[in-house]
């Protein structure tokens, strides 16, 4: 039997127990689809959802330009978008303090802007409860600095203003209108990071979507799952078959090579049409907040990219299987596989969660190898950085199942 023939005999064996693989993988699929749909709904919203550490302003709040300092941090700075400043009562704060509806309150003392505009700086207190405050702590040491330094700035720039002003023979209520213009345009005008300073995020994920995180993911973990769903056919209970074709000099890489193709094209036929049929459904118009204009072509697009990561993957399958005898012990295998790799990978919690060291591991991983490449595929950026270490991966595999096929076959007394 040559190998050509043995290709097409072990497609056909593959879609002869479709019925029985279909129902596992479709059961498998509706699983990982809800599993996907929530952990990409909950990004979504949590992206969205306004979450503001809330700061208490407590003290002599009754000050010339401290309530004006306060506007500008709320309405100008953007600051605004993660820290919320409100004037309270001390009491009221120690309050909100203790039940956690606060994250600390600032304690401005009186005097505290005349002495600024002397150059003499009245430390401003800030309070907070809890044992892991360092970051906290060193981060509003930060903000008081740079508040008080504003302050004396806007003070002794008013000072010089209305100088001027009295010198020129101004009304008062004229000279108080155009400080309070300076103030306010000169603090707006300190506190414009967004013209002067452009952030920049660095890391694999810097420039990856919810969505173009966590649909890759799971794509790939459902590809991880479908395997155990062919164990009946792809576990090779005796090697009866493999010695004859042996015998006949269909050598164990032939044989490995063959197997391989008919098993990568029949999943691959599969996840194609499950992925394409994922994107529709997400760019409904339910689920369109999610897909930010995303559509079905753009998902069959990638659905295509995941032809390389398919390969590894089954290939890195049907090695697993090659490594066992019963389906038992085949199924478990590959489960444990599967949810290892996809842990450590990150496909269900972004890497960054992990230490340095195991983010590197995992990265090494065939997995995070196929996952790296699947998220620049999302995106049809693909590249040879990221498609060579899965190409490789997936000919390290089928290189280690031939191995292993030629000394069971060896073993048997082939």
């Amino acid at each position: 039997m040559k190998p050509f023939k043995y290709f097409f005999t072990r497609l056909k064996a593959h879609v002869k127990a479709s019925p029985a693989v279909i129902a596992v993988a479709l059961l498998t699929a509706v699983t990982v689809a809800f599993l996907a749909s929530a952990l990409i709904k909950n990004a979504v919203e949590s992206d969205d959802s306004d979450k503001l550490f809330k700061i208490g302003v407590t003290g002599a709040t009754d000050q010339r330009y401290i309530d004006l300092a306060i506007d500008t941090m709320r309405n100008l700075d953007k600051s605004r978008f993660s820290i919320d400043f409100e004037i309270m009562e001390e009491e009221e704060a120690k309050s909100l303090l203790k039940s956690g509806d606060i994250l600390g309150y600032i304690r401005i003392p009186e005097g505290f802007v005349s002495a600024a505009a002397r150059a003499e700086f009245i430390p401003v207190q800030y309070v907070s409860e809890g044992l892991d405050t360092a970051l906290e702590e060193n981060l509003m040491k930060e903000f008081i600095m740079i508040a008080e330094r504003l302050a004396d700035s806007i003070q002794k720039g008013v000072f010089g203003i209305e100088q001027y002003l009295s010198d020129k023979r101004v009304d008062r209520g004229e000279i108080d209108e155009i400080t309070d213009k300076f103030a306010l345009e000169y603090a707006a005008y300190l506190l414009a990071r967004n013209d002067t300073v452009m952030l920049k995020v660095i890391g694999e994920d810097a420039d990856v979507s919810t969505l173009g995180y966590y649909f890759p993911a799971f794509a790939l973990f459902f590809m991880m799952l479908f395997g155990i769903g062919c164990a009946s056919h792809l576990v090779k209970r005796d090697m009866s078959l493999p010695k004859i074709l042996y015998s006949r000099r269909v050598g164990a890489v032939s044989q490995v090579l063959s197997e391989n193709a008919a098993y990568f094209i029949f999943m691959f036929c599969f996840v194609f049409i499950l992925l394409v049929l994922g994107g529709w459904v997400l760019t409904g118009d339910h689920l369109a907040s999610i897909t930010s204009g995303a559509d079905v072509r753009s998902f069959a697009r990638f659905a295509l990219l995941t032809a390389p990561a398919a390969l590894m993957i089954s290939s890195m399958q049907l090695f697993l299987y090659e490594c066992v005898e019963g389906t038992v012990s085949g199924v478990l295998v590959q489960f444990v596989a599967a949810i290892s790799i996809s842990y450590i990978s990150g496909f269900f919690y972004p890497s960054g969660f992990f230490p340095q060291t195991v983010q590197k591991i995992a990265l090494a991983l065939p997995g995070g190898a196929a996952f790296s490449y699947a998220k620049r595929a999302f995106t049809g950026r693909v590249s040879a950085e990221y498609l060579l270490p899965v190409l490789g991966y997936a000919l390290l595999f089928i290189v280690l199942c031939a191995v292993v096929r030629k000394i069971r076959l060896r073993g048997d007394g082939a």
